[in-house]
């Protein structure tokens, strides 16, 4: 029996390696994108529409310096992805909904709301913010694919739905301010 363990304990490695970690949930770790190709929907209706292709909803969540060239240059809803997304790094992903009720509920599960943070550097004023939001996405169901995934992204049609926070409540200009009267730049 020993001869066994080997083996078996490859293969569960192997499995381990596609699948992420079978005790914890990975999707509640807030810099998890391997849910991008990970679709929430029944086995049978994967199934019955691999290869065709749907809207769906992914919570997501981008993080964008922004550098500040003019004193009215501040931070809005959506900065981080109004120039498109190659200009943001996506930092995670909550997997592929069809409902969009129930993208929400998974993106409000683990939202912290937008975030704000201000660097000084060479004494110009960078914004680092990180915003989450859901993704309307155009995909392609694959069927079950242990390598590929189960989806396959073909185009980002839109962005909704961002979280309140740091950025909504201008809380980075009141911290800014906070470090300028206290002249810790």
């Amino acid at each position: 029996m020993d001869y066994l363990m080997g083996p078996i304990f490859v293969v569960f490695l192997i499995w381990m390696l596609f699948h992420g970690h079978s005790l914890e949930l990975p999707y509640l770790h807030p810099y998890y994108t391997r849910g991008g190709k990970k679709i929430y929907a029944p086995d049978h209706w994967i199934k019955s529409n691999k290869g065709k292709m749907f809207i769906g909803y992914r919570p997501v969540a981008y993080e964008r310096d922004i550098r500040v060239l003019e004193s009215d240059n501040v931070p809005v809803t959506g900065c981080t992805v109004s120039g498109g997304t190659k200009e943001s790094k996506l930092v995670y992903i909550r997997g592929v909904y069809l409902s969009k009720q129930e993208a929400l509920q998974a993106l409000r599960e683990v939202s912290k709301g937008s975030k704000a943070s201000i660097v000084l550097e060479n004494e110009q004023i960078i914004y680092h913010i990180r915003e989450e939001m859901l993704e309307v996405v155009l995909f392609r169901v694959r069927g079950k694919s242990i390598l590929l995934g189960q989806v396959e992204l073909v185009e980002i049609l839109n962005h909704e739905y961002f979280q309140d926070g740091d950025v909504e409540l201008g809380l980075y200009q009141k911290h800014y301010k906070d470090k300028e009267i206290n002249h810790e730049f």
